[in-house]
């Protein structure tokens, strides 16, 4: 790259080295159908890959939280599984296209979070459940993006938790 100075601030400028070698063109030079076919089905196989990781850290999930239904007066250690299955959940849903599940499982990330050290009442436990089951009905559903009007519906009922 060729720097020039001018009253203490650098300007970089590219080399077009790469430019110079292979001329100008446009992407569809570049990518051919086959290619952009075939980019497609990986980004498809690793969505899948990760939906299914969802499911088995819902799964991880649902245990941790049928745990602290036997032991609520012991909140503090078992609600450290629930946190962490939480977070675990809400990047891999990202990852492969559950926006709306991945909002959820921050949402109940974020709620166990705040409750800290506190005895868990039974609207805790409550709360806890709903987010749980609508992460569930997603995943089940195949509910990907925002989930349109039914998105809207539990962001709606998420605010109305808070």
């Amino acid at each position: 790259m060729a720097e020039q100075n001018d009253d203490s601030v650098k300007v970089y400028e590219p080399d077009h080295s790469l430019h110079n070698r292979i001329g100008k063109g446009t992407l569809d030079q570049v990518l051919s159908k086959e290619a952009v076919a075939h980019a497609e089905q990986a980004i498809q196989q690793s969505s899948d890959k990760f939906a299914e990781e969802c499911k088995q850290r819902l799964e991880a999930l649902e245990a941790s939280y049928a745990a602290l239904q036997q032991s609520p007066e012991m909140d503090a250690v078992l609600l450290a599984p629930v946190i962490d299955a939480a977070f675990s959940i809400k990047i891999a849903a990202a990852q492969s296209g559950y926006d709306l599940a991945s909002a959820i499982a921050k949402s109940l990330h974020l709620h166990c979070e705040n409750l800290g050290f506190a005895e868990l009442s039974p609207k805790n436990m409550d709360v806890i459940a709903w987010h749980i089951s609508s992460i569930r009905h997603l995943l089940n559903n195949k509910i990907k993006g925002t989930g349109g009007s039914i998105g809207a519906a539990i962001m709606g009922e998420i605010q109305k938790l808070g």
